[in-house]
């Protein structure tokens, strides 16, 4: 919705769906970014930090299905922490911060593997369980 609001106060969206503005630009540009955000409100619910069921459900789904999807795509991915290591520090590891494969998705970008790192990690390898994972009670009416 953001980025949709940024399009329409007359700013073009790169194919990657970020925004390339001239620096003598960025000051308009950022006080469009801050009005668009405002009128587009995060819940509240999001501002929250992460209980541990919700840490527990993301890990699972980045091993049995994040990381996979990494490897079935040609990419060497580290073994992540045990559960437990995981549990007691989160905030510690994520399967995207390691910086090898974060070379590894430039490479691919500059070769023409895939058109973009981050359309790569939303659609074809979602690092993200999506919210009805993350949030099972807003899931259901």
């Amino acid at each position: 919705m953001v980025d949709e609001c940024l399009v329409e106060r007359g700013w073009a969206m790169d194919p990657d769906g970020s925004f390339s503005i001239h620096r003598s630009q960025q000051q308009q540009f950022d006080l469009d970014r801050y009005v668009c955000i405002a009128s587009y409100p995060i819940g509240e619910i999001y501002l929250e930090p992460y209980d541990r069921g919700q840490w527990e459900a993301l890990y699972d789904y980045w091993v049995a299905e994040f990381l996979p999807c990494l490897a079935s795509n040609g990419f060497e991915v580290a073994d992540p922490p045990t559960k437990e290591t995981f549990l007691a520090a989160p905030e510690a590891w994520h399967p995207v911060g390691d910086r090898g494969l974060r070379d590894q998705l430039s490479a691919a970008e500059a070769q023409g593997r895939i058109s973009s790192s981050n359309e790569f990690l939303a659609e074809v390898c979602s690092v993200s369980p999506g919210e009805s994972v993350l949030y099972p009670e807003q899931s259901t009416p």
